[in-house]
């Protein structure tokens, strides 16, 4: 290993601790506060989304709420701003490539929803309620 190798790490190290113990943190508070703020706001949306796997368009919503959170602390941060609103744009355009979910029920009763995936009954009735969802 090269001694100048060595060298780079640490300056990269020395950046990264300015980043993350100075900067960030007059930017966006505290990171445990924040990150705290953006579990919040991250597991209320997974509890009223339906259940199964994230879907692509979802990580713009996520990472919304993710500038969200740093939002509530420092509204002024121009950047958080603008970087809503791209996430939105992108998670927008990879929605409107998907089609509208379609529904078959299987032997078990268990549902497949077409871009979610295999669900419970309950599971099921709780997306068709919440999304006035009419399979027929």
């Amino acid at each position: 290993m090269s001694n100048n190798n060595a060298e780079k790490r640490a300056k990269f190290l020395e950046t990264v601790t300015g980043l993350v113990c100075k900067d960030r943190n007059v930017q966006h508070g505290d990171a445990e506060d924040n990150f705290r703020d953006i579990a919040t706001l991250w597991t209320d949306y997974l509890a009223m989304r339906p259940n199964g796997p994230l879907q692509s368009y979802e990580v713009g919503i996520m990472m919304t709420l993710f500038k969200i959170a740093r939002m509530a602390h420092n509204p002024t941060n121009q950047e958080n701003w603008l970087d809503a609103a791209g996430y939105m744009a992108c998670g927008g355009v990879i929605a409107e490539g998907i089609k509208e979910p379609q529904v078959k029920e299987s032997l078990s009763k268990e549902f497949f929803i077409q871009g979610i995936g295999l669900v419970t009954e309950a599971e099921y009735n709780k997306f068709q309620a919440r999304h006035d969802f009419n399979p027929c």
